[in-house]
């Protein structure tokens, strides 16, 4: 939204990839978003135009758990996935693009 409250842009999944509950985001310096779909089990990435770059991890790697909290501490490439229901973190190295994001 800009000043005014007027919605700019919009990401709500797409036919292949729907976006089910996103209780939390993170964000890098370059505008790279990182959203926690928690019902779907999954962490995506998005660029700064909410245009899907790609799943970055996935419910494997969740072990099935459900991704409620996310901290991206950029300077490591460090993820902190807080998982809903079992009280624990997860943490993940993630690189975009062969840099950390």
């Amino acid at each position: 939204m800009n000043t005014a409250g007027q919605l700019i842009r919009e990401f709500s999944g797409s036919d292949q990839l729907p976006l089910g509950s996103s209780p939390h985001i993170a964000v890098d310096s370059k505008g790279n978003i990182l959203v926690a779909d928690r019902y779907n089990r999954r962490i995506l990435l998005l660029d700064d135009q909410l245009a899907l770059r790609r799943v970055i991890i996935d419910k494997d790697q969740l072990n099935y758990e459900q991704p409620e909290r996310l901290c991206y501490m950029e300077q490591s490439g460090q993820l902190l996935v807080g998982l809903a229901g079992c009280a624990s973190v997860a943490v993940f190295h993630v690189l975009i693009d062969g840099q950390n994001a």
